[in-house]
């Protein structure tokens, strides 16, 4: 695939990519997502091994749902 067309869907997709922060470099990080790592800016104080979500060429911690319910059996 050229450079090109993986940037243009980078930029049209409409639905947000997930990964994970694997470098911060300054105001940019690297994430690694399904398809491979992206360098993106980063949209708040993010970490190495944060879970984010990559919209509009911005990275962005993943917000959780809230607390997760626990069962022991």
């Amino acid at each position: 695939m050229s450079l090109i067309r993986e940037l243009q869907q980078l930029v049209q997709t409409d639905s947000p990519i997930s990964g994970r922060v694997i470098s911060v470099s300054g105001i940019n990080v690297v994430v690694a997502t399904a398809s491979g790592q992206m360098e993106v800016g980063a949209n708040g104080d993010l970490s190495v091994g944060d879970l984010v979500v990559v919209e509009a060429g911005l990275a962005r911690k993943k917000q959780r749902g809230g607390d997760d319910t626990v069962y022991f059996v």
